[in-house]
């Protein structure tokens, strides 16, 4: 079903496991992960580091192993057109890719972004433990938020369930309450991030980026 976080569109649903080679994708990520815990050439010009385990950038470098997703292609491609159609555009041509994949673990982090060559990214969490691990930490971009219950209605805060997604215009960051298998679509200018992870076990996610058609545009390469 699409839920409205800061009034922008969500999408969020529940993967089959026994779709697609669950095992393969997450025992090829994981092998790669074990070779080298830090692989990030994704925001080394950044003066803000994110120590994960991260592919993007980095897909040509032999020492790792490249995931076979070919499974998950179809299985994303008909989620991507739920969502799209509803949200009345069942009628647009788009493409996607698989653009990378994460593994953060204690001491994790990933800096705050948005995805500026697409018009939709998906998040899938591939493993992932809610109680030892973090979901993705949204950014509300409106400038009442900074303010909003802080100073304007802090009545409102005692009485308001500030797990709602539906109460997340009201605040600057909202976490989208997430289970392993869940996949989440949304457009690619929200912004996010992911808190720094406190406990021990892997968090494994896998990142689609889709692009509405234009034939007159070039659409990267995916896995």
């Amino acid at each position: 079903m699409i839920d409205q976080i800061f009034g922008i569109p969500l999408y969020k649903t529940s993967l089959d496991s026994n779709s697609y080679d669950k095992k393969g994708i997450l025992n090829t990520i994981l092998n790669n992960f074990e070779k080298s815990n830090e692989r990030n050439n994704w925001d080394n010009e950044s003066y803000i580091k994110s120590k994960i385990h991260h592919s993007l950038c980095d897909e040509s470098n032999q020492t790792f192993e490249k995931p076979d997703f070919s499974s998950l292609k179809s299985v994303y491609e008909s989620e991507i057109k739920k969502y799209l159609r509803m949200m009345n555009y069942e009628n647009l041509v788009f493409k996607f890719e698989i653009v990378n994949y994460t593994v953060m673990t204690k001491d994790s982090q990933m800096s705050n972004h948005i995805h500026t060559d697409c018009e939709f990214t998906s998040v899938h969490y591939l493993k992932f433990d809610s109680e030892s691990t973090d979901s993705t930490l949204f950014h509300n971009s409106h400038d009442y938020a900074k303010y909003l219950i802080a100073s304007l209605s802090p009545s409102l805060s005692k009485v308001c369930d500030n797990k709602s997604i539906q109460n997340s215009w009201m605040y600057q960051n909202f976490k989208i309450q997430t289970q392993e298998d869940d996949l989440i679509i949304f457009p690619a200018v929200l912004e996010h991030s992911v808190p720094r992870i406190e406990n021990d076990g892997e968090r494994v996610t896998i990142v689609a980026n889709i692009h509405i058609k234009d034939y007159d545009v070039e659409i990267p390469q995916s896995y």
